[in-house]
Formats: structure tokens, C-alpha cells, sequence
């Protein structure tokens, strides 16, 4: 990829135009959006955004540009701003999963909707926080002068930025899915490089952290599932197993991050830890069952599946036999959700490149 090709495809997508826009605005605000984003300098989160970005339209990881993430990450500064509040998701996020933790499901209370809304809400602030410093955390251009070019280059795009978005098909879902993008970012390339090492589609892995959680790094749900991949802290032993068997690179660094009795606070603590887990526990699930009831399994569990009525379970095998009316069942629709999700994904990929 030349220069030209990637500076139209990351500040089309990589560096958040989309994501930044609500797509029921007037086309003058829509303007003046854009208008602010191009006379802003490189920050943190656009150097994140456009690692995605040239991730997803080559399928390709830009080693320089991940090291120079790397370096800034290691700034003394930052840490000593961002540390705090991860500290503070991190105790909110195990407070919640130990409730869960070990338990007889008989003896758990779930969340109240109003305990979840209330939690989920402190987690979603704080990480818009650790988003908004990274925003305003701007690069010394020394730091990027070997890709100036790129960005000295943006003001001569703003015309046919405004083209492109004013012929953009996008719809709601797939706003929804910009957003997830922008939360998976920083962790983009460890995804990359898992879905390489399983064998599971980008795509896939994208959808499943979508429809789980809307890629959040911290998110807790009403039955103590944690984090991006939505891992159930009542099953971690049997989790733990079925992800370290695999003789694939994901269990090997499974098995060098944590052992089974800090299984919990490494899963809460450790972003790709989680994302390890999720996608061999993924990979394990394809492995013994038909790919649309893996799926299923990851979010109803085995005894979930093979509890549902035949017909249905027909169906997710064999997904053109799903009308509309079935969408009702919570097991399809999960399905639904996941294929919408992939779908959008697949054509945000090829719409990039």
C-alpha cells in the first residue's frame, strides 16, 4: 500500500469519522464535525484508530506504527493519569465477578437492572475517561515524522471526505459497529494475531466481542460475565481447561500469564488475557460442535444448547430455514445478531480496500 492509499483509507475510517458521527445529523454538522477533526494534530486514539484501520483493510499489522503506540504507551506521564482510573475499573469489575465466582448457581443473585445500569454506567464513564486523555494526549511530530506526509495530506482530502460520507450506506447497526472498532482498537493487533493462531476469522472475532459487549474493555453483565469476551466467572475452571490444551500459541500464553488460582483477577486485569480466553474457548466450541451451534454454546452454554427444541437447533444448523417469526427465540436472534454483525464487518473490509 502506497502513501496515498493509506492516508484515504485511515482518515475515511481509521481515525474516526464514522465513529465520531451520529448519522442523523444535518449534512452542515456533519461539516463542521469533520471540519474540527481535520485541524486537530495526531493524538493517541487516532494513531489507535488508524492501526485498526490499515489492520482491517490489508489484514496487515504496520510494525512501526505499533511500536511507535508502544513507546507512547510507556510515557511516564500518561501512566501516572490513565493507572488511577484503570485501577478503579478494575476493583468495580471484581467486585461485581467475585459475587459470582465458584458459586452454586442456585445460591446466586443476579444483578438488578438497576444494579447493572448503575455499574455498567460507572465502568462506561471511566473508560471514556482513559479515551479522552488519549484524545488530548497529542504526538510530538517528531514521533511521526516519517508518516508527515500522511497528515500534511488530510486538508487536501476534506472535499472528498464530504463526498464520501454524503454517499455513505451505512445504517444504525453498522454505526454501532464503528464503535465497537474504536473500543477493540487498542487491542487490535493481539486480535490480529490471535485469529491467525486459531484459525477464526477476523471477522468472527470481531463479531462475537460486538454482540458480547460491544467491544468494551471493562463490562460487567447481569450474571458477572466480564469484559470484552463476556467470560463467566462460575466456570473458570473448566474455562481454564478447555482454553490450555489447545497446542496453539493462545494456551501456551494463557498458561504464562496466569495460573488457575488467579485466573479471575488476571481475566479483569490483563485486556489480552481476555481476549485469549474468549477466542480459544471459541476455538475449542467450533471444534466439537457445528460452527452456528458453537456460537450458540459460547453464549447459552452446552447445557443451553442441547436443551433447546429440536427444530430450533435445526434451524441454527441450517440458518435458511429461519423466518422472521423465529427471530422471537432468544437463540436465534443471538445468531442473527452475530451474522448481521459479520456481515458489516465483511463489507466495512472490502469497502476499505
Amino acid at each position: 500500500m502506497n502513501r496515498r492509499e493509506f492516508l484515504e483509507r485511515s482518515t475515511l475510517f481509521g481515525i474516526g469519522i464514522f465513529a465520531g458521527i451520529n448519522f442523523g445529523c444535518e449534512k452542515k454538522e456533519i461539516k463542521e464535525i469533520i471540519k474540527e477533526f481535520v485541524d486537530l494534530n495526531l493524538n493517541l486514539q487516532k494513531l489507535e484508530n488508524i492501526i485498526m484501520t490499515e489492520t482491517l483493510s490489508n489484514y496487515y499489522l504496520n510494525y512501526s506504527l505499533i511500536n511507535l503506540k508502544n513507546e507512547i504507551n510507556k510515557n511516564h506521564n500518561l501512566n501516572n493519569i490513565i493507572k488511577p482510573i484503570r485501577d478503579n475499573l478494575i476493583d468495580l469489575t471484581l467486585e461485581k465477578a467475585n459475587k459470582f465466582y465458584k458459586k452454586n448457581p442456585k445460591k446466586i443473585k443476579i444483578l438488578t437492572d438497576k444494579e447493572h445500569f448503575k455499574t455498567q454506567n460507572k465502568l462506561n464513564k471511566n473508560q471514556e475517561k482513559i479515551q479522552n486523555i488519549k484524545a488530548n494526549y497529542l504526538l510530538n511530530p517528531k514521533e511521526y515524522e516519517e508518516y508527515s506526509e500522511y497528515l500534511n495530506e488530510q486538508n487536501n482530502k476534506f472535499n472528498s471526505m464530504i463526498n464520501l460520507i454524503n454517499k455513505s450506506k451505512y445504517d444504525l447497526m453498522n454505526y454501532n459497529l464503528f464503535l465497537t472498532l474504536k473500543n477493540i482498537a487498542p487491542d487490535i493487533n493481539f486480535i490480529k494475531e490471535a485469529s491467525d493462531d486459531s484459525g477464526i476469522p477476523i471477522e468472527d472475532i470481531i463479531a462475537l466481542a460486538h454482540i458480547e459487549s460491544s467491544g468494551r474493555e471493562f463490562a460487567v453483565s447481569r450474571h458477572g460475565c466480564i469484559n470484552r469476551f463476556q467470560i463467566n466467572p462460575r466456570f473458570l475452571e473448566k474455562i481454564y481447561e478447555e482454553t490450555t490444551y489447545q497446542n496453539n500459541q493462545l494456551s501456551n500464553y494463557i498458561k504464562q500469564i496466569t495460573k488457575p488460582e488467579e485466573f479471575l483477577k488476571n481475566l479483569v486485569k490483563n485486556s489480552k488475557l481476555n481476549i485469549a480466553v474468549g477466542i480459544n474457548y471459541f476455538k475449542h466450541l467450533r471444534k466439537n460442535l457445528d460452527h452456528n451451534e458453537a456460537l450458540v454454546a459460547y453464549n447459552f452454554g452446552i447445557p443451553g444448547l442441547n436443551n433447546l427444541k429440536k427444530d430450533i437447533r435445526d434451524k441454527i444448523r441450517n440458518p435458511y430455514k429461519i423466518s422472521k417469526a423465529d427471530l422471537n427465540v432468544s437463540a436465534i436472534e443471538y445468531y442473527a445478531k452475530f451474522n448481521n454483525a459479520r456481515k458489516g464487518i465483511k463489507e466495512l473490509k472490502n469497502y476499505l480496500s
